[in-house]
């Protein structure tokens, strides 16, 4: 009879914890099952040959960032850009494997405090040119950059501007991946232009001119030239009133 009742009292007693890790462990299976939806994607490409520079955005380093995927947000600790497939690549947490997320699915993400969007899902216009995009100036207008890399032959290796400062040149390697800089203007009807050198962002801006031309110079001292997208981010943000 006590044997009877301490068994019953015993089970009285665990019940809210078992149902807690019950609780404890859907809850787990739930977000994993939701995380595991991010990890879905095609396998990574492999470059399987010697080559100097890198394919990637901007650094072979993977960092942590946010991803609107398939209409769910996802926090993601690595995170990097194949600059050449313009795919978004997602390591797993422990870091055994990578992912091509399906671009069509990606809205936008974030990298390294850097939003980027995918521009023809995010504008909804076919027209716009495939790919991710860095957001330089979101607002009334948009201003944005895409950094394309192409694998490309070359006699002098080491003198290549392979856009990645602290990969080291390998020597006697003559495919490289070189960099593409673009920025896009996009307008408040949605309409966008290519922008490849300064005079297209004056034209822009051309009751600006004067004041842009100013502010670029302070910016420039000792012969210094921006790069093309801190003239368009300067550009854009006089034209707004911020400056």
């Amino acid at each position: 009879m006590f044997r009877r009742t301490f068994l019953l009292l015993l089970l009285l007693l665990s019940a809210p914890l078992m149902a807690s890790a019950q609780d404890d462990a859907l809850l787990f299976r739930e977000a994993a099952a939701k995380e595991s939806l991010l990890y879905r994607g095609r396998k990574v490409l492999e470059y399987k040959f010697p080559y100097n520079g890198t394919y990637y955005w901007s650094t072979p380093a993977f960092e942590s960032g946010e991803v609107f995927y398939n209409g769910k947000r996802y926090t993601c600790d690595a995170l990097n850009i194949d600059a050449a497939q313009q795919e978004l690549i997602v390591r797993s947490q422990d870091g055994l494997f990578s992912v091509l997320l399906n671009r069509d699915h990606v809205k936008w993400f974030t990298l390294g405090g850097k939003k980027y969007i995918n521009a023809q899902l995010m504008l909804e216009n076919p027209d716009f040119p495939e790919g991710f995009f860095e957001v330089l100036y979101e607002g009334r207008v948009l201003a944005l950059k895409q950094v394309v890399k192409t694998l490309d032959k070359t006699n002098t290796p080491e003198m290549v501007d392979t856009g990645t400062p602290g990969v080291p040149i390998l020597a006697n390697v003559f495919e490289v991946f070189k960099q593409k800089v673009s920025c896009y203007f996009v307008d408040e009807d949605g309409s966008f232009k290519r922008i490849v050198r300064r005079g297209d962002i004056y034209k822009i801006y051309r009751q600006h001119r004067r004041t842009l031309r100013a502010a670029i110079a302070r910016e420039e001292p000792d012969e210094m030239v921006l790069p093309l997208e801190e003239v368009v981010r300067i550009a854009v943000e006089i034209g707004e009133g911020l400056r």
